[in-house]
Protein backbone atom coordinates (compact mmCIF):
# COMPACT_ATOMS: atom_id res chain seq x y z
CA UNK A 1 0.00 0.00 0.00
CA UNK A 2 1.14 2.98 -0.76
CA UNK A 3 2.09 5.62 2.14
CA UNK A 4 3.42 8.25 0.07
CA UNK A 5 1.39 12.11 0.42
CA UNK A 6 0.82 15.29 2.26
CA UNK A 7 0.14 16.02 5.77
CA UNK A 8 -3.43 14.34 6.71
CA UNK A 9 -3.68 12.43 3.42
CA UNK A 10 -6.61 9.76 4.10
CA UNK A 11 -5.73 5.88 3.35
CA UNK A 12 -8.91 4.04 3.78
CA UNK A 13 -8.94 0.34 4.50
CA UNK A 14 -11.59 -1.89 3.20
CA UNK A 15 -14.13 -0.11 5.28
CA UNK A 16 -12.36 -0.67 9.03
CA UNK A 17 -9.42 1.87 9.27
CA UNK A 18 -7.98 5.04 8.12
CA UNK A 19 -4.93 5.79 8.30
CA UNK A 20 -3.72 9.51 7.48
CA UNK A 21 0.15 10.97 7.34
CA UNK A 22 1.24 13.36 10.29
CA UNK A 23 4.25 15.53 10.49
CA UNK A 24 4.09 14.61 14.63
CA UNK A 25 5.21 12.37 16.54
CA UNK A 26 4.19 12.37 20.38
CA UNK A 27 6.47 11.43 23.09
CA UNK A 28 5.43 11.55 27.09
CA UNK A 29 8.31 11.40 29.64
CA UNK A 30 7.78 10.21 33.16
CA UNK A 31 9.38 11.20 36.62
CA UNK A 32 8.85 7.61 37.93
CA UNK A 33 8.87 3.96 36.64
CA UNK A 34 5.16 3.02 36.44
CA UNK A 35 3.50 -0.26 35.78
CA UNK A 36 3.70 -2.77 34.09
CA UNK A 37 6.72 -0.97 31.34
CA UNK A 38 8.52 1.46 33.23
CA UNK A 39 9.61 3.86 31.05
CA UNK A 40 11.44 6.77 31.56
CA UNK A 41 10.38 8.04 28.08
CA UNK A 42 7.20 6.81 25.61
CA UNK A 43 7.45 7.27 21.84
CA UNK A 44 4.29 6.86 19.69
CA UNK A 45 4.73 6.80 16.43
CA UNK A 46 1.38 6.28 15.64
CA UNK A 47 -1.91 8.43 17.17
CA UNK A 48 -5.44 7.36 18.08
CA UNK A 49 -6.88 4.39 18.91
CA UNK A 50 -5.50 1.21 16.31
CA UNK A 51 -8.12 -1.62 17.21
CA UNK A 52 -11.50 -2.66 16.67
CA UNK A 53 -13.87 -2.93 18.04
CA UNK A 54 -11.99 -2.75 21.50
CA UNK A 55 -9.07 0.08 21.92
CA UNK A 56 -6.65 -0.14 24.81
CA UNK A 57 -4.38 2.78 25.71
CA UNK A 58 -1.62 1.24 27.18
CA UNK A 59 -0.45 4.13 29.30
CA UNK A 60 -3.58 4.75 31.12
CA UNK A 61 -4.89 0.80 30.94
CA UNK A 62 -8.13 2.01 29.66
CA UNK A 63 -10.16 0.26 27.06
CA UNK A 64 -12.80 2.03 24.82
CA UNK A 65 -15.44 1.50 22.06
CA UNK A 66 -14.27 2.02 18.77
CA UNK A 67 -16.33 1.56 15.30
CA UNK A 68 -13.68 2.77 13.41
CA UNK A 69 -10.23 3.76 14.18
CA UNK A 70 -8.53 6.89 12.72
CA UNK A 71 -4.73 6.47 12.88
CA UNK A 72 -1.87 9.10 12.57
CA UNK A 73 0.87 7.53 10.92
CA UNK A 74 3.71 9.60 12.02
CA UNK A 75 6.50 10.73 8.91
CA UNK A 76 9.95 10.13 9.26
CA UNK A 77 10.21 9.35 12.69
CA UNK A 78 14.31 9.47 12.64
CA UNK A 79 13.88 12.69 11.79
CA UNK A 80 11.17 13.79 14.35
CA UNK A 81 13.07 12.18 16.73
CA UNK A 82 16.22 13.80 16.29
CA UNK A 83 14.87 17.00 16.99
CA UNK A 84 12.64 16.15 19.82
CA UNK A 85 16.05 15.21 21.74
CA UNK A 86 17.39 18.51 21.05
CA UNK A 87 19.76 19.09 22.94
CA UNK A 88 20.35 15.79 25.11
CA UNK A 89 18.73 12.44 24.14
CA UNK A 90 16.28 10.72 26.10
CA UNK A 91 15.98 9.19 29.45
CA UNK A 92 16.33 5.11 29.71
CA UNK A 93 14.80 3.12 29.04
CA UNK A 94 12.85 3.97 25.96
CA UNK A 95 9.73 2.41 25.38
CA UNK A 96 8.30 2.59 21.54
CA UNK A 97 4.83 2.30 22.12
CA UNK A 98 4.32 0.51 18.43
CA UNK A 99 1.01 -1.59 19.06
CA UNK A 100 -1.82 -2.21 16.43
CA UNK A 101 -1.90 -3.63 12.89
CA UNK A 102 -0.59 -0.43 11.55
CA UNK A 103 3.08 -1.49 12.38
CA UNK A 104 2.40 -4.31 9.84
CA UNK A 105 2.22 -1.51 6.81
CA UNK A 106 4.39 1.14 8.17
CA UNK A 107 7.10 0.05 10.50
CA UNK A 108 7.18 2.71 12.43
CA UNK A 109 7.62 1.68 16.06
CA UNK A 110 11.02 -0.16 14.13
CA UNK A 111 12.09 2.52 12.77
CA UNK A 112 11.69 4.68 16.03
CA UNK A 113 13.06 1.48 17.79
CA UNK A 114 16.18 1.59 15.41
CA UNK A 115 17.06 5.15 16.11
CA UNK A 116 16.82 4.71 19.83
CA UNK A 117 19.41 2.22 19.63
CA UNK A 118 21.74 4.07 17.47
CA UNK A 119 21.82 7.14 20.37
CA UNK A 120 22.93 4.32 22.97
CA UNK A 121 19.23 3.73 24.34
CA UNK A 122 18.09 0.78 26.02
CA UNK A 123 14.63 0.41 23.92
CA UNK A 124 11.82 -1.79 24.26
CA UNK A 125 9.33 -1.82 21.42
CA UNK A 126 5.52 -2.65 21.94
CA UNK A 127 4.01 -5.28 19.20
CA UNK A 128 0.84 -6.71 19.60
CA UNK A 129 -1.10 -9.77 18.08
CA UNK A 130 -1.99 -8.46 14.73
CA UNK A 131 1.48 -6.25 14.47
CA UNK A 132 4.86 -7.03 12.97
CA UNK A 133 7.79 -8.23 15.02
CA UNK A 134 10.63 -6.16 13.85
CA UNK A 135 13.90 -7.50 13.07
CA UNK A 136 16.51 -6.90 15.42
CA UNK A 137 19.10 -7.97 17.27
CA UNK A 138 20.92 -5.67 19.89
CA UNK A 139 22.04 -6.31 23.42
CA UNK A 140 20.12 -3.32 24.45
CA UNK A 141 16.68 -4.43 22.76
CA UNK A 142 13.48 -5.77 24.32
CA UNK A 143 10.15 -6.83 22.76
CA UNK A 144 7.06 -6.56 24.72
CA UNK A 145 4.03 -8.72 22.55
CA UNK A 146 0.84 -7.16 24.07
CA UNK A 147 -1.31 -10.46 23.44
CA UNK A 148 -4.17 -7.90 22.17
CA UNK A 149 -6.39 -9.38 20.35
CA UNK A 150 -6.35 -12.49 22.49
CA UNK A 151 -6.20 -15.01 19.40
CA UNK A 152 -3.93 -17.91 20.39
CA UNK A 153 -3.57 -19.19 17.15
CA UNK A 154 -2.21 -15.84 15.82
CA UNK A 155 -0.16 -15.48 18.98
CA UNK A 156 1.70 -18.61 18.09
CA UNK A 157 2.71 -18.03 14.74
CA UNK A 158 4.31 -14.70 15.84
CA UNK A 159 6.17 -16.69 18.64
CA UNK A 160 7.33 -19.05 15.75
CA UNK A 161 8.90 -16.09 14.14
CA UNK A 162 10.61 -14.57 17.10
CA UNK A 163 11.51 -17.99 18.39
CA UNK A 164 14.25 -17.83 15.30
CA UNK A 165 15.51 -14.49 16.17
CA UNK A 166 18.30 -13.64 18.85
CA UNK A 167 15.78 -10.60 20.69
CA UNK A 168 14.70 -11.26 23.94
CA UNK A 169 10.87 -11.49 24.07
CA UNK A 170 7.90 -11.71 26.18
CA UNK A 171 4.24 -11.23 26.50
CA UNK A 172 2.20 -8.68 28.15
CA UNK A 173 -1.66 -9.85 28.73
CA UNK A 174 -4.61 -6.92 29.25
CA UNK A 175 -7.16 -8.39 31.32
CA UNK A 176 -10.20 -8.55 30.29
CA UNK A 177 -13.29 -10.24 31.49
CA UNK A 178 -14.46 -12.26 29.84
CA UNK A 179 -12.28 -11.87 26.82
CA UNK A 180 -8.95 -12.88 28.36
CA UNK A 181 -9.71 -14.48 31.58
CA UNK A 182 -10.35 -17.76 31.17
CA UNK A 183 -7.75 -20.21 33.44
CA UNK A 184 -7.38 -22.96 30.51
CA UNK A 185 -6.71 -20.46 27.58
CA UNK A 186 -4.38 -18.19 29.78
CA UNK A 187 -2.77 -22.13 30.91
CA UNK A 188 -2.34 -22.47 26.77
CA UNK A 189 -0.49 -19.11 26.69
CA UNK A 190 1.70 -19.53 28.91
CA UNK A 191 2.82 -22.94 27.42
CA UNK A 192 3.62 -21.01 24.18
CA UNK A 193 5.50 -18.04 25.54
CA UNK A 194 7.57 -21.00 27.38
CA UNK A 195 8.01 -23.59 24.76
CA UNK A 196 8.73 -20.73 22.43
CA UNK A 197 11.70 -19.29 23.76
CA UNK A 198 9.89 -16.05 25.53
CA UNK A 199 11.22 -14.84 28.84
CA UNK A 200 8.14 -13.01 30.47
CA UNK A 201 5.20 -13.37 30.90
CA UNK A 202 2.76 -10.07 32.48
CA UNK A 203 -0.48 -9.10 32.70
CA UNK A 204 -2.64 -5.64 34.03
CA UNK A 205 -6.10 -5.31 34.91
CA UNK A 206 -8.01 -2.79 32.19
CA UNK A 207 -10.51 -0.40 33.13
CA UNK A 208 -13.55 -0.77 30.92
CA UNK A 209 -15.63 2.21 29.85
CA UNK A 210 -19.16 2.00 29.29
CA UNK A 211 -18.23 1.74 24.99
CA UNK A 212 -16.21 -0.64 25.65
CA UNK A 213 -18.45 -3.23 27.36
CA UNK A 214 -21.23 -2.32 24.74
CA UNK A 215 -18.35 -3.10 22.61
CA UNK A 216 -17.49 -6.83 24.17
CA UNK A 217 -21.29 -7.71 24.51
CA UNK A 218 -21.24 -6.77 20.83
CA UNK A 219 -18.62 -9.23 19.56
CA UNK A 220 -19.74 -11.96 22.07
CA UNK A 221 -23.12 -11.95 22.20
CA UNK A 222 -23.89 -15.49 21.42
CA UNK A 223 -20.96 -16.32 24.64
CA UNK A 224 -22.48 -13.65 27.15
CA UNK A 225 -24.68 -15.23 29.48
CA UNK A 226 -26.87 -13.86 31.86
CA UNK A 227 -24.20 -14.27 34.48
CA UNK A 228 -21.51 -12.53 32.88
CA UNK A 229 -23.40 -9.89 31.54
CA UNK A 230 -24.33 -9.03 35.23
CA UNK A 231 -20.73 -9.36 36.34
CA UNK A 232 -19.34 -6.84 33.50
CA UNK A 233 -22.14 -3.94 33.78
CA UNK A 234 -23.39 -4.21 37.45
CA UNK A 235 -21.35 -6.39 40.04
CA UNK A 236 -18.21 -5.05 39.10
CA UNK A 237 -14.87 -7.30 37.19
CA UNK A 238 -12.19 -5.79 39.78
CA UNK A 239 -11.85 -8.94 42.24
CA UNK A 240 -11.72 -10.95 39.31
CA UNK A 241 -9.51 -9.47 37.37
CA UNK A 242 -6.99 -8.80 40.12
CA UNK A 243 -7.02 -12.72 40.76
CA UNK A 244 -6.85 -12.73 36.99
CA UNK A 245 -3.32 -10.85 37.26
CA UNK A 246 -1.89 -13.21 40.20
CA UNK A 247 -3.26 -16.30 38.42
CA UNK A 248 -1.03 -15.35 35.57
CA UNK A 249 1.77 -14.41 37.76
CA UNK A 250 1.69 -17.57 38.97
CA UNK A 251 1.84 -19.18 35.72
CA UNK A 252 4.90 -17.19 34.56
CA UNK A 253 6.49 -18.80 37.50
CA UNK A 254 5.26 -22.00 37.14
CA UNK A 255 7.26 -21.75 33.77
CA UNK A 256 10.37 -20.31 34.85
CA UNK A 257 9.22 -16.98 33.23
CA UNK A 258 9.60 -13.38 34.90
CA UNK A 259 6.18 -12.75 35.77
CA UNK A 260 6.37 -8.74 35.49
CA UNK A 261 7.73 -6.96 31.86
CA UNK A 262 11.44 -6.23 33.23
CA UNK A 263 12.17 -2.75 33.41
CA UNK A 264 14.98 -2.21 30.91
CA UNK A 265 17.33 -0.15 33.06
CA UNK A 266 20.53 -0.71 33.23
CA UNK A 267 22.59 -3.11 36.57
CA UNK A 268 22.19 -0.83 39.67
CA UNK A 269 20.57 2.49 38.17
CA UNK A 270 18.25 4.40 39.77
CA UNK A 271 15.85 3.61 37.99
CA UNK A 272 16.17 0.04 38.21
CA UNK A 273 15.93 0.53 41.75
CA UNK A 274 13.01 2.71 41.68
CA UNK A 275 11.42 -0.43 39.35
CA UNK A 276 11.96 -2.95 41.68
CA UNK A 277 10.54 -1.01 44.80
CA UNK A 278 7.14 -0.18 43.11
CA UNK A 279 6.56 -3.13 41.59
CA UNK A 280 7.26 -4.95 44.76
CA UNK A 281 4.61 -1.86 46.18
CA UNK A 282 1.81 -1.69 43.53
CA UNK A 283 1.45 -5.61 44.64
CA UNK A 284 1.71 -5.33 48.19
CA UNK A 285 -1.09 -2.16 48.03
CA UNK A 286 -3.39 -4.24 46.03
CA UNK A 287 -3.24 -7.13 48.11
CA UNK A 288 -3.45 -5.87 51.63
CA UNK A 289 -6.47 -4.36 52.96
CA UNK A 290 -3.82 -2.26 55.01
CA UNK A 291 -2.59 -0.43 51.83
CA UNK A 292 0.15 1.62 53.80
CA UNK A 293 3.10 -0.43 53.17
CA UNK A 294 2.53 -0.52 49.61
CA UNK A 295 2.15 3.02 49.55
CA UNK A 296 5.49 3.75 51.40
CA UNK A 297 7.33 1.51 48.90
CA UNK A 298 6.14 3.60 46.02
CA UNK A 299 6.69 6.86 47.72
CA UNK A 300 10.48 5.59 47.89
CA UNK A 301 10.57 4.34 44.37
CA UNK A 302 9.33 8.11 43.15
CA UNK A 303 12.65 9.54 46.21
CA UNK A 304 15.00 6.73 43.92
CA UNK A 305 13.95 7.85 40.87
CA UNK A 306 14.42 11.35 41.73
CA UNK A 307 17.70 11.33 43.35
CA UNK A 308 20.20 13.81 41.90
CA UNK A 309 23.19 11.32 42.18
CA UNK A 310 24.16 7.21 41.79
CA UNK A 311 22.38 5.19 44.23
CA UNK A 312 25.14 2.98 43.79
CA UNK A 313 27.18 5.95 44.22
CA UNK A 314 25.33 6.87 47.53
CA UNK A 315 25.62 3.25 49.01
CA UNK A 316 29.60 3.10 48.66
CA UNK A 317 29.51 6.03 51.22
CA UNK A 318 26.92 5.26 53.09
CA UNK A 319 23.75 3.54 54.27
CA UNK A 320 20.96 4.45 52.19
CA UNK A 321 19.25 5.02 55.39
CA UNK A 322 20.67 8.82 55.40
CA UNK A 323 18.41 9.54 52.31
CA UNK A 324 15.74 12.08 53.08
CA UNK A 325 12.28 9.82 52.89
CA UNK A 326 13.56 6.56 52.24
CA UNK A 327 12.08 3.88 54.46
CA UNK A 328 14.12 1.85 56.18
CA UNK A 329 12.20 -1.38 54.49
CA UNK A 330 13.29 0.07 50.62
CA UNK A 331 16.74 0.99 52.14
CA UNK A 332 17.35 -2.81 53.11
CA UNK A 333 16.25 -4.05 49.86
CA UNK A 334 18.26 -1.66 47.60
CA UNK A 335 21.49 -2.31 49.14
CA UNK A 336 20.75 -6.02 49.13
CA UNK A 337 19.86 -5.35 45.24
CA UNK A 338 22.94 -3.01 44.69
CA UNK A 339 25.48 -6.00 46.00
CA UNK A 340 23.85 -8.64 43.25
CA UNK A 341 21.55 -10.56 45.54
CA UNK A 342 17.83 -11.05 45.64
CA UNK A 343 16.22 -9.33 48.28
CA UNK A 344 13.95 -11.67 50.44
CA UNK A 345 11.90 -8.67 51.75
CA UNK A 346 10.79 -8.11 48.26
CA UNK A 347 10.55 -11.87 47.34
CA UNK A 348 8.22 -12.32 49.61
CA UNK A 349 5.59 -10.09 48.79
CA UNK A 350 6.05 -11.63 45.16
CA UNK A 351 6.08 -15.31 46.44
CA UNK A 352 2.17 -13.96 48.00
CA UNK A 353 1.05 -12.14 44.58
CA UNK A 354 1.51 -15.71 42.77
CA UNK A 355 -1.90 -17.29 43.33
CA UNK A 356 -4.07 -19.36 41.14
CA UNK A 357 -7.19 -18.66 41.26
CA UNK A 358 -8.05 -22.57 40.63
CA UNK A 359 -5.50 -22.86 43.49
CA UNK A 360 -7.56 -25.86 45.80
CA UNK A 361 -9.64 -26.77 42.77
Amino acid sequence: MDDGGEEDEACIIPAVFVYRKSRKLKVRRFARPESPFWASTMIFPYGGPRTAPLAIDLVELTATGVDRPEVDVAEDPSDLLSREQLPSRFSDPVVVESSGVAEVTFARGEEAARYQLAQGSRVMQIISTDGAAPHITHEQFLLTVAAWPFHLERLEILFRELRSSAARWGVWIPVIFPLTTDVDALAALGDLVASHGGSFLASSAIDLTPTAKSAIVRDAEESIDDEAYDLLFHSGTEPLALATERHIAALAHERDLMDRVPDGAGSGTNWGAASLLSSAGSRLARMKRDPEPGWALLRSAGIIASLGKPVSIVAQAAPLSIIEGLDSFSAEAIETWLRGGRPESLEKIDREWRLRRDAGM
